[in-house]
C-alpha cells in the first residue's frame, strides 16, 4: 500500500462514500433487538494520529431505535471498532512500524 494513497483526501471520501452505503444497508434492516425503525444518530469523532490541520474530526454514523432507544452502530472501513486512532493511522503504523 502506498502511504501516499492513505493520506489522500480522494481515498478519504472513498471510505465515506463505502461507509455511508454500510450505514444505509443497517438502516434498511431496523432494530435487531425489536424491529423498530432506526432514526439518524451520527456522532463527531476526533481520531487521534493525525497532524494538526490534516483531519480534525469525522462523524461516526450510527442509529437509535424509535421503540426500544438502542443504539446500532454499523462497521466501518474508517474507524475500527472503539479504537480511537483512524484506520488509515493504524495500517500506516503496522507497515511502518512504531519507533
Amino acid at each position: 500500500m502506498n502511504d501516499a494513497l492513505v493520506l489522500d483526501a480522494r481515498f478519504h471520501r472513498l471510505l465515506v462514500e463505502i461507509d455511508q452505503e454500510l450505514a444505509s444497508r443497517i438502516k434498511e434492516l431496523g432494530c435487531s433487538h425489536c424491529d423498530g425503525k432506526l432514526h439518524s444518530a451520527q456522532y463527531p469523532r476526533k481520531p487521534r494520529g493525525w497532524q494538526d490541520g490534516e483531519v480534525v474530526s469525522e462523524t461516526r454514523f450510527s442509529y437509535c431505535c424509535d421503540k426500544c432507544r438502542r443504539h446500532t452502530t454499523p462497521p466501518s472501513v474508517r474507524f475500527l471498532g472503539r479504537r480511537v486512532y483512524s484506520a488509515a493511522v493504524r495500517v500506516i503504523t503496522l507497515r511502518v512500524g512504531v519507533e
